[in-house]
C-alpha cells in the first residue's frame, strides 16, 4: 500500500508540473504568436495548431520526466520495469519515443482542436484567451498521456543504470548519445517554434524585409534560444553524467560567466554573419519565407550551441562536487 500511495502522489505531482509547464509555454509562446499576428489568418493558424502543440508536448514531456527522475533518485523509489536495464539503444531512443507519442496524440487531438475553433474563429466569436485555453488543454492532456506511457520506464531505466556499477562510456557512444538526446531534439523543437513565430510576424507584411531587420531578428533568436536550451539541458546532463552516459575530457569545463559571454558572442556573430553574407551575395532584402527559413536555421544552430553549453556546465558542476 505504501508503494501504491507513493506512486499516486508521484503522479499527482507530475500532473501539477505538467499543468504549470504547459500553461507557461502556452502563455509565452502562444501569447507572443497572437501578439505579432493579430489578424489570425487561417493558413497561419493551421501552422500554429500543428507546430506549437507538437513542439510543446515533446519539450514539456522531456522536462517533466527529468524533473520526476530527479525526485525518484533523491527519494530512492522502487523500480517497476527492469528490462533493457543497460541498453544504450533504449537511452538513445528516449526523445524519439516522446516525439512518436506526441505525434500520435496530436493526430487525434489536433484536428479536433482546429475544427472546434475554426467555427468560432470564422464567426469571430473566440478571443485569444479562449483559443489559448483550448490549446493549453490539448498540450496538458497529450503531455500527461505521453508521460504516463513512458515515464516509469524511462525513470526506472536511468535508476538501474545509476545504482549498478558502470564503466566510463566510450567516446563514440557518448557523442552519439549527445546527438540523439540533445542536439536533434532541441534543434527540432526550437526550429519549429522560431519558424512559426517568424512567419507569424513577417508574413502579414507581404513586402521584402531589409537586411538589418533580418540580422537583428536572427541575433535575438540566437540569444534567446541558446540561453533557454543551455539552462534546460543542464538538468538533463547532470543525470546523464550520473548514469555514465556522457564522457568528457579533463579540460572540458565551462564556468557560468564564460557561458553567458559565449552566448552573447554567438548572438553577435549571427548578426555579423548575416550582414557579411548579404553583402557578399548582394542581397538587399529577403522575402518573408526566406526570413522564416533563416530564423529557423539560426534557432537550430543556437539550440546545438546552447546544448553544448548546458553539457559543459553540468560537467563543471560534477567536477566541483568531486573536488569537495
Amino acid at each position: 500500500m505504501d508503494f501504491i500511495s507513493t506512486r499516486k502522489s508521484a503522479f499527482g505531482a507530475v500532473g501539477i508540473n505538467i499543468a504549470l509547464r504547459s500553461a507557461i509555454d502556452t502563455i509565452i509562446i502562444g501569447g507572443l504568436f497572437f501578439y505579432v499576428n493579430p489578424n489570425r489568418e487561417n493558413a497561419t493558424l493551421i501552422l500554429f495548431f500543428i507546430l506549437f502543440p507538437l513542439a510543446a508536448i515533446i519539450s514539456t514531456s522531456g522536462e517533466v520526466i527529468y524533473d520526476r527522475l530527479k525526485l525518484d533518485i533523491a527519494e530512492n523509489r522502487p523500480c517497476i520495469h527492469r528490462d533493457n536495464a543497460f541498453s544504450l539503444r533504449f537511452g538513445e531512443r528516449i526523445w524519439l519515443r516522446l516525439a512518436v507519442l506526441a505525434l500520435f496524440s496530436m493526430l487525434i487531438a489536433g484536428p479536433l482542436l482546429y475544427i472546434f475553433f475554426l467555427v468560432f474563429i470564422s464567426a469571430q466569436k473566440a478571443g485569444t484567451i479562449s483559443i489559448l485555453t483550448g490549446v493549453w488543454l490539448v498540450i496538458m492532456l497529450a503531455t500527461y498521456f505521453t508521460v504516463s506511457r513512458v515515464g516509469n520506464q524511462i525513470s526506472d531505466w536511468y535508476r538501474l543504470r545509476i545504482t549498478q556499477p558502470q564503466q566510463e562510456t566510450a567516446k563514440n557512444n557518448s557523442d552519439r548519445f549527445m546527438v540523439f538526446n540533445y542536439f536533434l531534439p532541441w534543434a527540432g523543437i526550437t526550429m519549429a517554434i522560431a519558424g512559426l513565430l517568424s512567419w507569424a510576424y513577417f508574413s502579414p507584411q507581404r513586402t521584402d524585409i531589409d537586411v538589418e531587420t533580418v540580422a537583428f531578428s536572427c541575433g535575438g533568436t540566437a540569444y534567446i534560444i541558446a540561453l533557454w536550451v543551455a539552462h534546460v539541458t543542464q538538468k538533463q546532463a547532470k543525470i546523464d553524467i550520473k548514469a555514465s552516459l556522457l564522457r568528457f575530457e579533463d579540460d572540458e569545463v565551462l564556468d557560468e560567466g564564460t557561458m553567458y559571454f559565449l552566448i552573447h558572442a554567438w548572438s553577435g556573430c549571427v548578426i555579423v554573419a548575416i550582414f557579411i553574407i548579404s553583402r557578399f551575395f548582394s542581397w538587399a532584402s529577403f522575402t518573408p519565407l526566406q526570413v522564416t527559413l533563416i530564423d529557423a536555421l539560426v534557432a537550430g544552430l543556437s539550440a546545438i550551441a546552447g546544448a553544448l553549453s548546458g553539457l559543459l556546465r553540468a560537467r563543471t558542476h560534477q567536477r566541483k562536487q568531486e573536488e569537495k
